[in-house]
């Protein structure tokens, strides 16, 4: 049995978006704060340019995927000192050049592509200061992306579409697309490895039954829902099978005990 998950990619515009993915066949979700487009397990929310922006289409795809296990992907161009445009790289390491803040993704595809540092910047540069890659996403997805994951849930993928040959003042937005749309296949092919790469994790999740000392808790379906979220959370951070037993008040409430499962499972998060 395999448990339920969404892969969730986050993309900063439309244009890079259709160069990799057929969006005519993908449903859009209407009425939505970011343009999203959702097939079977699949996400794709266009976040806008910049971390902030990333971070709210996080928070939002959230919303949509709520008790599920998330596994989630930015995918987007980048710029790069020295590697050749078209060169398609993963996040190793996350630094964000304001906040000073790393993070380490998964870097789930070993053997198809070289690992990198990528660098989170406010304004698009042009002088390629350190020999890493550049863009203006990656540190505002992960930051909110980690939150209740682990770094096998985590995974960033960048196209170099700008160099110091080839900075980015001389690229349109159609070569920029152009770029993305001639890596198509190498992507696609990394997000089916990332689908398979989930599943494994989500069959090795077994059936989420409530421990005897939470069963006599008359819990609404919703709450039931919330529990079993957050025993999944549990076993996936903690790579433990067996729950910990907390003990539990006679006379709580049903939302004071979701209160304490919080606290004790997902650090307190509400």
């Amino acid at each position: 049995m395999c448990y339920e998950f969404n892969l969730v990619i986050i993309i900063a515009y439309i244009r890079e978006a259709r160069a990799i993915f057929d969006l005519d066949r993908f449903e859009e979700i209407k009425d939505a704060p970011f343009i999203t487009f959702r097939k079977h397990k699949i996400l794709i929310v266009i976040s806008g340019q910049g971390r902030l922006r990333a971070a709210a289409a996080v928070s939002f795809a959230k919303t949509l995927c709520e008790y599920k296990l998330i596994f989630w992907l930015n995918i987007g161009a980048a710029g790069h000192r020295s590697l050749s445009i078209g060169t398609v790289v993963q996040a190793g390491k996350i630094y964000d050049l304001e906040t000073n803040r790393s993070w380490f993704p998964s870097t789930p595809f070993k053997k198809n592509i070289a690992a990198v540092e990528i660098s989170t910047c406010a304004n698009p540069t042009e002088n390629y200061p350190k020999d890493v890659c550049y863009d203006m996403e990656a540190s505002g997805f992960i930051e909110l992306a980690q939150i209740d994951s682990i770094p096998e849930q985590l995974a960033v993928v960048k196209v170099i579409t700008d160099n110091r040959s080839n900075p980015i003042r001389h690229q349109s937005i159609n070569k920029l697309e152009m770029s993305m749309r001639k890596k198509k296949n190498t992507v696609t092919t990394l997000v089916a490895d990332y689908m398979a790469h989930a599943a494994v994790i989500a069959n090795s999740i077994k059936p989420i039954i409530l421990p005897w000392w939470l069963r006599t808790i008359k819990f609404t379906v919703t709450q039931r829902n919330e529990v079993k979220h957050l025993i999944n959370n549990y076993r996936v951070q903690s790579k433990e099978q067996r729950l910990p037993f907390l003990k539990i008040s006679k006379t709580a409430s049903t939302r004071d005990v979701l209160n304490q499962l919080r606290q004790e499972w997902s650090g307190g998060k509400t």
